[in-house]
């Protein structure tokens, strides 16, 4: 497995593949952890304005997990900007799955799915 970054039962960790280091430490209650800025997610009805692009529908690899409801190789929403694919969750919430070459192996939702459109 390669780095990764997950917020599970209230601890943040993170593995870096390269030097073989983990780390980890304690969310409170109510805290947000995202482990990139990209990966803010942002309503999907704005992101297609935003980029004043379409987006199409699309497959992913990744993992969406809805409360305990979970779909391998979820559907999602997907545009091109110059040289990137961006691709989000089939969420109204823009969940970001792909970013370029960086894809999310798993999304697990705290929370109902909220349909797009």
């Amino acid at each position: 497995m390669g780095s990764y970054q997950k917020v599970e039962n209230g601890v943040y960790t993170t593995y870096d593949a390269v030097t073989g280091e983990t780390t980890s430490e304690t969310v409170e209650d109510g805290v947000v952890r995202i482990p990139r800025g990209g990966l803010m997610p942002r309503s999907i009805a704005i992101i297609g304005d935003a980029y004043d692009k379409e987006l199409t529908s699309v497959s992913t690899t990744t993992k969406v997990c809805f409360n305990d409801v979970c779909t391998e190789n979820a559907p999602g929403w997907g545009l091109r900007e110059r040289a990137n694919v961006i691709v989000f969750a089939d969420d109204a919430r823009g969940i970001p799955v792909t970013i370029g070459d960086f894809v999310v192996t798993e999304v697990r939702v705290q929370g109902q799915k909220e349909t797009v459109r």
